[in-house]
């Protein structure tokens, strides 16, 4: 029996093949009736109006976009904001990864992550300062961080646009243009780089005509990348071969396939501190005494069932009744004591790593695509396009993070020894395993008709297609058992600061095993059909763009509840449980939910070149983004889906062959709904409900939502003024707002604070302060987040402004003939990254810095072959500004929260040289 998602796909994928089967039939038609001439036969592949022409760029100029409904048109004549790095300027800059391309472009930076160098989600951006979509290839769904050795060109397209870019947020959609086979051109490029930090990086580009109707493409990658930090790899191969196929004058064939692997160890960039509380050097545990604990000491009692690879003799060790230091688990500095906090640790220098070099994270993607176009007569174009997308994310020795360094207070270990490790700094976790993949298929028809007349040249373009996403993701935690049922001895693995990266937490003992202990499934289902016309007249001077788009969401997702008594993983269900009190009931957070629904998006611009040289544009846009994987809503609820609007407005300046192009544009956007404070206060909520009886509620997620806004100006500017200089300026003065900010996290901790507030008065009735303290602190953090969150202000890490140029000039005769030189700097001003105590209008910011970076550049024809020397340096001043990025409120020893202080912060990248040579034949 079908269910009505199922079915639904079912009769989604008839009504596809039906015309998929009605296209090839006229396909093959037209091509019986259609005689080559010789001249035709030897013409180049058809260009698909679907498709971009890189060879249309001039230096960092792009022409033209797939923002105008899906089909090829020039970017003066687009409404939308859309920035394209061309391939000169990946070149130049020796961009390689998604990260670094993102510093460069239009009111957009890279997501920054204070705690881990975990990478899947590399590339997730901050646009607009209201996040982004997932990335596009091809305008293919794609979670993957690209690599330049496949990318031919880069699209970052900004605000909500539906009709344009597809499903996203209202940030806007990052889209790679793989590169593509060409007929008629045998060439090969070989790259070879190696830089400062210890990595080096080879790539091949071979294209291969074949006849004169066919053409393949190989590009490989091998890379061993290394970074600052000690120990941080990540080794990354990739290869792609594409082919195509001219089969008739009017039809062309072709497929792409790329395969990629990349490895990135799993790193603590920053560290917690929890030795400031301990003051008294006399409180430390000589094997007899027992020693008070609390914060008002600085003393805390130790994790049982502890395994120490640097102490294999004690095997897996009870520590449950030895000692450690407390403290304010605020970010340690790696050059001098902060001031702020007494008694503050340092760290032993910027590249310290006290990690397993066995703990890493491997990600694995392979895709698949196939795009068939046809030209029926005169002015119908056809192109019939299938993805498929698979990927696998899988650590190995252990996902969590040794981030917080406590200190150990044994003179004696738990076997009566002497502890050769007492009073040596350490970092503690319970280590745990994910493995996590999406499947993907999507199939899409795209079908434009053109129409041109003395007075207007019109085109209507169609698009439909259907995607199933499939999502899994397991957990798994090691246990002192060899039965999946005993779940009461889960282990502990500590790493000591003298011995940092010389133990690995790949090899435990023989009594651990790792059992499955959580997930999540989700299965989606996007039907999709959209309707955009596009106007020209007076000569092009005036372009209208209309754009209508319906989109049917089936989706279901499941997470783990708990464990049987089989010691099986239990996938939950929408329940609700009596609370302690019984005056209420608590909704089971790990889930089953259910969304399907029907979402209609509307797009309307205009671009009116008032002079030949000067233009201006409006554009009103729509767009929805279906929920991403994760926990439902507090109350239980599902997590819906966000609508975004937007409009822009702007001037746009051309001059023709490339010389110039630029924009003013001011934006106002908005989205409800916007998933927002993911996880924001779990961490105090698992702990409060622990200490309030209710184990059952110890594994609980969920993620909140928020409705925000945004607005600002945008500038940029790329030319071509000589043919010796190429130029690209872009700044931004970003405004955001947040409007019903964490809501649910709101009322879920008045509902719940009476409780709360229960059992710390019955801990500390009953002596037990280390509890009492506890609770007061979580709800205290808590509290402390819900009031920086404070509806209206600014959204946390929206800088003042944002500011980047870069230019290059290249000698062409005299005695630096064949030399280029090129400089450039990203500009960042202050973030707004918390709000005072007593004043959430009151604002905090991070420091504003710019980095300077460039390159030297040697090229010369030998032969038939062109050789390239490069050299490129980041960060040229080597500016080591620690850049903070959030506010937590401080609580003194065995006091109360009085100050808010900086908290969590990021490293600048120091300077590094790369050098790169490039051979084409």
């Amino acid at each position: 029996m079908n269910t009505p998602a199922s079915s639904s796909r079912a009769k989604s994928l008839r009504l596809l093949a039906g015309i998929a089967t009605a296209f090839c039939a006229g396909a093959t038609m037209t091509a019986q009736q259609t005689k080559l001439t010789s001249d035709e036969q030897s013409e180049i592949v058809l260009l698909s109006p679907f498709e971009v022409s890189a060879s249309s760029d001039v230096g960092y100029v792009a022409a033209s976009s797939l923002a105008g409904g899906r089909t090829d048109t020039p970017l003066k004549d687009t409404p939308s904001s859309i920035s394209v790095f061309t391939r000169e300027f990946l070149n130049d800059l020796a961009m390689t990864g998604m990260r670094d391309m993102a510093e460069w472009t239009v009111n957009a930076t890279p997501k920054y992550d204070t705690s881990n160098t975990f990478t899947n989600q590399a590339y997730e951006l901050n646009i607009r300062g209201l996040g982004s979509s997932f990335p596009s290839r091809n305008y293919f769904v794609w979670y993957v961080n690209s690599d330049s050795f496949s990318t031919e060109r880069l699209e970052f397209a900004r605000g909500p646009n539906g009709v344009l870019f597809g499903d996203g947020g209202v940030g806007g959609l990052v889209t790679t243009y793989s590169k593509r086979p060409i007929l008629q051109k045998d060439r090969t490029v070989i790259g070879l780089r190696a830089d400062t930090d210890g990595g080096y990086r080879a790539t091949l580009d071979w294209n291969l005509p074949v006849g004169k109707k066919a053409a393949l493409r190989l590009n490989l990658l091998e890379e061993e990348g290394e970074h600052w930090v000690d120990r941080l790899k990540w080794p990354r191969r990739g290869a792609q071969l594409s082919g195509a196929l001219r089969l008739t004058r009017n039809t062309t064939l072709r497929t792409e396939g790329e395969w990629g692997r990349y490895k990135r160890n799993n790193v603590a960039m920053t560290y917690s501190e929890q030795l400031s509380y301990w003051t008294d050097p006399s409180l430390i545990y000589d094997g007899t005494s027992t020693l008070p604990t609390g914060a008002l000491v600085g003393v805390a009692n130790m994790g049982a069932n502890t395994y120490v690879p640097a102490l294999p003799e004690l095997g897996i060790a009870n520590w449950g009744a030895r000692y450690r230091t407390m403290g304010s688990d605020y970010s340690i500095l790696p050059d001098s004591p902060r001031t702020d906090i007494p008694n503050s640790p340092v760290l032993p220098s910027r590249e310290f790593n006290i990690g397993s070099p066995a703990s890493m994270n491997q990600y694995t993607y392979w895709t698949t695509t196939l795009y068939l176009d046809h030209k029926f007569g005169e002015n119908l174009y056809v192109q019939l396009a299938y993805n498929h997308l698979d990927n696998e994310s899988e650590d190995f020795g252990g996902r969590t993070l040794f981030n917080q360094i406590f200190l150990d207070l044994n003179r004696v270990l738990p076997n009566g020894e002497n502890n050769p490790k007492f009073l040596t700094p350490y970092s503690e976790i319970i280590p745990w395993n994910n493995t996590q993949g999406n499947s993907v298929n999507d199939i899409r028809l795209l079908a434009t008709y053109k129409i041109e007349a003395s007075w207007i040249r019109q085109r209507f373009s169609l698009i439909a297609g259907s995607r199933a996403d499939q999502y899994d993701s397991l957990n798994k935690h090691p246990y002192i058992s060899d039965d999946p049922r005993d779940r009461s001895r889960q282990l502990r693995v500590r790493l000591y600061a003298d011995e940092p990266g010389y133990y690995s937490t790949a090899d435990l003992p023989d009594e651990v095993n790792y059992f499955e202990s959580g997930g999540y499934k989700e299965r989606k289902t996007l039907e999709y059909a959209q309707l955009a016309s596009t106007s020209q007249f007076f000569n092009d001077r005036l372009t209208l763009h209309l754009g209508m788009r319906r989109d049917h969401l089936d989706r279901w997702a499941q997470s783990v509840s708990g464990v049987d008594a089989d010691g099986n993983i239990r996938w939950g269900a929408s329940i609700l449980t009596p609370s302690p009190t019984g005056d209420k009931a608590i909704w089971t957070h790990n889930a089953k939910d259910e969304t399907d629904v029907w979402v209609t998006s509307y797009n309307a611009g205009a671009v009116w070149f008032v002079l030949p040289w000067l233009g201006v544009y409006a554009n009103y846009s729509e767009t929805f983004a279906p929920p991403t994987s994760g926990a439902n809503r507090l109350d239980g609820r599902p997590p819906g889906f966000s609508r975004s609007e937007g409009n822009d407005y702007g001037i746009k300046i051309h001059l023709p062959n490339g010389k110039l192009s630029a924009s003013i544009n001011y934006y106002d956007t908005t989205e409800k709904n916007k998933e927002g404070g993911n996880n924001t206060a779990i961490t105090q909520i698992r702990s409060l409900w622990i200490n309030s009886d209710r184990s059952d509620l110890s594994g609980m997620e969920y993620r909140d939502s928020q409705d925000v806004n945004g607005k600002g100006w945008e500038f940029e500017v790329t030319a071509n003024p000589t043919r010796n200089l190429r130029l690209t300026f872009n700044a931004a003065l970003p405004e955001t707002e947040s409007v019903n900010l964490q809501q649910g996290l709101r009322w879920y901790y008045y509902e719940n604070l009476p409780i709360w507030q229960s059992y710390e008065q019955q801990y500390r009735a009953g002596g037990q302060t280390g509890k009492a303290d506890e609770m007061k602190q979580n709800m205290e953090t808590i509290a402390s987040t819900l009031s920086s969150l404070t509806p209206g202000v600014p959204l946390n890490h929206t800088p003042d402004y944002t500011a980047n140029f870069y230019g290059t000039y290249t000698f062409y005769n005299g005695p630096l003939k064949n030399f280029a030189f090129g400089l450039g700097a990203n500009i960042r001003g202050k973030a707004k990254i918390g709000s005072d105590l007593d004043n959430a209008y009151d604002y905090y910011y991070s420091d504003s810095y710019y980095l300077l970076s460039g390159h030297i550049a040697w090229q010369k024809k030998v032969g038939k072959a062109t050789l390239r020397f490069q050299l490129n340096v980041s960060n040229i001043l080597d500016n080591d500004d620690i850049i903070f990025m959030t506010y937590k409120d401080y609580t003194p020893r065995g006091g109360s929260a009085l100050v808010r202080l900086p908290f969590q912060y990021r490293y600048l990248d120091p300077r590094r040289f790369i050098f790169s040579t490039t051979i084409s034949f």
